[in-house]
C-alpha cells in the first residue's frame, strides 16, 4: 500500500506543479558550466560535458567559451567533430571570425578545410 501512496503523492505534485521546461542556455551560465566541466576527472565524461558547453556556447555566439572549452577536449576526433559543429552554429551567431577561429583548431586536414569550406560559401 505505501508504493501506491507514494506513486500517487508524485503523480499528483507533477500535475499540479507540471514539469520543469529546459530553458535554454543563458550567456551568464557558460563560465561557471565550463569551470564545472573543466573540474571533471573522468576524460570521456569532461568531454561530453565540455561538448555541450562548447555547442551552447557557440549558440550563443560566445566564441572565447567556445574556444576555451575546444581547448581542454582530451580525445582529438571528438574535438574535431564538436569544432566543425561549433563553427557553423557561431556562423549562425553572426560570429564569423571566431568561426574561422574555431574551424583552424581541427586537427584533421580533410574535416577542418571543409568546414572552411563551408564558411567561406556561407553555409
Amino acid at each position: 500500500m505505501r508504493p501506491f501512496i507514494g506513486t500517487f503523492a508524485i503523480l499528483f505534485v507533477m500535475s499540479v506543479c507540471g514539469c520543469k521546461k529546459n530553458d535554454p542556455p543563458k550567456k551568464a551560465d557558460l563560465r561557471p558550466r565550463l569551470e564545472a566541466a573543466m573540474q571533471i576527472t573522468n576524460s570521456n565524461d569532461r568531454d561530453s560535458a565540455l561538448k555541450t558547453v562548447a555547442v551552447d556556447s557557440a549558440g550563443l555566439g560566445a566564441g572565447d567559451i567556445t574556444l576555451e572549452a575546444l581547448a581542454h577536449m582530451f580525445n582529438s576526433s571528438f574535438r574535431d567533430e564538436t569544432a566543425s559543429d561549433c563553427a557553423s552554429r557561431l556562423a549562425k551567431a553572426q560570429q564569423l571570425s571566431f568561426a574561422k577561429d574555431v574551424a583552424k583548431t581541427i586537427v584533421s586536414s580533410n574535416l577542418r578545410d571543409e568546414t572552411l569550406k563551408k564558411l567561406a560559401e556561407g553555409v
